[in-house]
């Protein structure tokens, strides 16, 4: 017979289970397991922080804006559910604005950690994730990022938990994408920080291993605002890559984020830019200032972007409708990730009744093992990170009937087999419309 502790870690789980309402397979824990499950009648009161990391400024700031409004909702239905089964607490969501930028985020966190947080949902990528490593470890501050991809984030036994999958999966995705499209050679156009300079090095090895030819990358930095002289040594890369293996066989790489608009505006002076695919990762997706500043430029080089992909269940529809509806736009995955972390912190408490980093260091992951949320199942491996991931790959295309520019979603890149399935059939590189002014 189990003993008594035992059984309310499993009677936790069952709860959940029956809650959430769909069965999956229990995947082996990914941090220290909880031997010993909550002591005595502690029960949690109050309202229990629950800290945000959000670029609501800066070259994030789409994507910002699709983090908050999944925590924004999740809070909603979360309290919801836990003043309707009788528990004795509610969540307070404190946001607070990362700048988009490593620094920004350690102020943030800083700030947040005076307040009493003890777990944060966010921050956004891995240079920030990077940047506040040793203050959340040091401190006891679990980190839920939604969205940190960079492999060299993907370290055991600290308190980073991240919730998309590592960028071996999006860098193979854009491999095959462009493979598969008749790509032989590549000109890369790159943002400085660690996780673009890691992609950009694990691209550049498959790529090669396939086959393909790339450029040393153009490195830039974000905060510019002109990118004039980058942008002609990129032309150049085009051109001779053209001279050597024709304009269909010849792509653009940005690993960037959405101071691509301003490379697309500047690009469209040089007819060789505008004649060949740009592809790009998932710091641009659905980025409305992408397709506000520069759509009908993205859409005359298709610009695909790849982004992790959700799981197209009913949960996923539900939540998707609810967000598209509330903000008027498509949610992007992170949002949905994000939502989704919202639910699991929520269950951790409700199973231990305690707030505190290391308790929810334990249990967080228990719960993400076995929780089948908007954006699928949130299984995490032995690093803290999600166990695996498709892509999907979104391009702005031109609306057949508003004739206007919107982002849609092209094709889907499977891990497990390494293939592309299209949407709605093979879409082509549009070289023949007519380049946009102004």
């Amino acid at each position: 017979m189990a003993d008594t502790k035992s059984w309310k870690i499993a009677a936790g789980l069952l709860i959940i289970g029956l809650v959430i309402g769909v069965v999956v397979g229990y995947a082996s824990a990914p941090r220290p397991q909880a031997t010993t499950g909550p002591t005595g009648p502690t029960v949690l009161t109050g309202q229990i922080p629950i800290g945000v990391l959000s670029s609501l400024t800066g070259p994030l700031s789409s994507m910002g804006f699709q983090l908050s409004s999944g925590v924004k909702m999740a809070a909603s239905d979360v309290n919801n559910f836990l003043n309707a089964s009788g528990q004795h607490f509610t969540l307070s969501i404190l946001q607070e604005d990362d700048q988009s930028t490593p620094d920004g985020a350690l102020v943030a966190l800083q700030g947040l950690y005076a307040k009493g947080v003890q777990v944060v949902i966010g921050p956004s990528t891995t240079s920030q994730v990077a940047n506040l490593k040793t203050y959340a470890d040091s401190n006891h501050i679990v980190l839920m990022s939604p969205s940190s991809t960079g492999p060299s984030m993907a370290i055991p036994n600290d308190y980073i938990l991240r919730f998309a999958p590592v960028d071996k999966y999006q860098m193979g995705a854009q491999a095959r994408f462009l493979w598969d499209e008749g790509i032989r050679y590549i000109a890369i156009a790159q943002v400085v920080g660690q996780a673009p300079e890691e992609d950009t090095l694990f691209f550049r090895a498959l790529w090669s291993q396939m086959g393909g030819n790339s450029s040393d990358p153009i490195k830039y930095d974000a905060s510019a605002k002109d990118f004039s002289t980058e942008v002609s040594e990129l032309n150049t890369l085009v051109q001779n890559g053209i001279t050597q293996y024709g304009v269909a066989k010849v792509a653009v790489q940005f690993v960037g984020y959405e101071e691509s608009a301003i490379w697309l505006n500047e690009a469209k002076d040089y007819p060789a830019l505008m004649s060949v695919m740009w592809i790009s990762n998932d710091g641009n997706a659905q980025s409305t200032v992408v397709l506000q500043e520069a759509g009908s430029l993205a859409a005359h080089v298709l610009f695909p972007c790849t982004l992790f992909g959700a799981t197209n269940s009913a949960k996923y529809q539900e939540i998707t409708s609810r967000l598209q509806a509330e903000t008027g736009i498509f949610p992007s995955t992170y949002g949905l990730v994000a939502y989704d972390e919202v639910w699991i912190i929520a269950y951790a408490l409700i199973m231990t009744q305690k707030y505190d980093g290391p308790t929810l260091l334990q249990y967080v992951p228990i719960v993400a093992n076995s929780y089948y949320g908007a954006s699928g199942w949130t299984a995490l491996d032995v690093n803290g990170d999600r166990a695996f991931g498709d892509y999907d790959i979104w391009a702005i295309m031109t609306n057949a009937t508003t004739g206007q520019p919107a982002w849609t979603k092209i094709a889907s890149w499977s891990a497990a087999t390494d293939s592309i399935s299209w949407v709605h059939g093979k879409v082509g590189l549009p070289t023949n419309s007519t380049l946009p002014t102004g």
